[in-house]
């Protein structure tokens, strides 16, 4: 009876690990990883435009690659916009996601790559920032560093226990940063898929279906951008929002909201865009998005006021005589003095001679009249110089 219990025992301590070991393997693969191509979604957000490209096409083309060329991967539905859509319940706490962004400025000389972590996120997700970005980075962009920002999809996702990172691989708006991109497709998939240890897929494994993503609900207006500089202060207690189209209609999604007071500067105009309060005059906020003329102040400092420096008038003096000793000079100058003309006056010269001199006139003619009555009174080398 005891060997048989004993027997038992063991069987059942094997039974238990077997299950406690099956339960541990059964959580490690509902860990996911999870890739979102930011903007796109319907209506449809484009994103930053830059070099003919829009920043939603190239967003879901570099997370169509992962999945393509590799297992392991979860992409977030394409025809949703997580900053708009919100629903975080697609998501499981232990999740790996990495949110796919392309930088733009209105500088268009701006470029590089930069990784984010929200100041929440887990050691997990910063310790993948790391290495996402140093794998961009050795690709051959600019490093402008991993940095933290609160971007609204990380931030709550980190909250929720998920290990999220947001990478700007490049500026769409560079063209040496779009060239680079166009020649590192493979490079930029494999950089990801590095980072969260997934296997290449091989010819047999069949990749996952990304979701088809809706065409824009309705066509997206023209506006007429023309290039600005000013500075403005918003002017709006409950902030003002930025948009990634000058318009308030469903066209555009809010990316931001300034609060009341923040100065801004603005490289680019729309006078077309949607109307607000009767204004159409929209405001491109430091590169990154549109805002209404009707919520802000200018500030633009005044340019400073235009000097005009007349041109110097055309004189003409009547020379009497030039001399090496400036006594000799003086001595002629006394007697020229003395027959009644007392503007006569020494001017010395770069090459030393002391030249003399008799009044300044604008109009030649009264110079060489007052010449004639010198050379009457016998001052005969006198002539009009100019």
């Amino acid at each position: 009876m005891a060997l048989r219990a004993t027997i038992c025992d063991l069987k059942s301590c094997i039974v238990a690990l077997f299950i406690a070991n099956f339960s541990n393997k059964k959580g490690e693969n509902m860990s996911r990883t999870i890739l979102v191509a930011g903007h796109g979604g319907n209506p449809f957000d484009p994103g930053a435009i830059g070099n003919g490209r829009r920043e939603a096409d190239v967003n879901r083309d570099i997370a169509n690659r992962v999945a393509r060329d590799y297992e392991g991967v979860t992409l977030y539905p394409q025809n949703r916009n997580l900053f708009v859509s919100r629903d975080w319940g697609f998501f499981q706490a232990g999740d790996r996601v990495c949110e796919i962004h392309l930088n733009a400025f209105g500088d268009t000389s701006a470029n590089g790559t930069e990784t984010f972590t929200s100041t929440n996120a887990t050691a997990t997700a910063r310790s993948q920032a790391s290495a996402l970005h140093n794998r961009l980075v050795g690709i051959g962009w600019r490093n402008r560093g991993t940095k933290v920002a609160n971007f609204q999809n990380i931030n709550v996702l980190s909250g929720r226990g998920v290990h999220a990172i947001l990478t700007e691989i490049c500026f769409i708006t560079n063209a040496n940063d779009m060239a680079l991109y166009n020649r590192s497709l493979d490079a930029v998939a494999r950089a990801i898929a590095e980072t969260y240890g997934l296997r290449r897929r091989n010819a047999t494994s069949p990749a996952p279906q990304p979701t088809p993503v809706s065409p824009p609900a309705t066509s997206t207006p023209s506006f007429n951008v023309e290039p600005f500089s000013g500075r403005f202060r918003v002017n709006s207690s409950s902030g003002l929002n930025v948009r990634t189209n000058p318009t308030a209609a469903s066209t555009s999604t809010v990316i931001e909201t300034l609060p009341n007071g923040r100065e801004f500067n603005a490289t680019k105009v729309v006078r077309n865009g949607g109307n607000v309060n009767g204004n159409t005059i929209w405001y491109e906020v430091n590169g990154r998005g549109w805002v209404t003329a009707t919520l802000v102040t200018n500030i633009t400092p005044p340019p400073p006021p235009q000097v005009i420096t007349p041109p110097s008038p055309r004189l003409f003096r009547v020379q009497v005589g030039a001399f090496g000793v400036r006594n000799n000079a003086e001595n002629l100058r006394v007697r020229i003095v003395k027959a009644g003309f007392s503007d006569t006056f020494i001017a010395t010269g770069s090459d030393g001679l002391h030249r003399v001199q008799v009044g300044a006139f604008s109009i030649r003619a009264n110079a060489e009249a007052l010449r004639t009555r010198l050379i009457n009174l016998g001052f005969r080398d006198a002539f009009v110089n100019q």
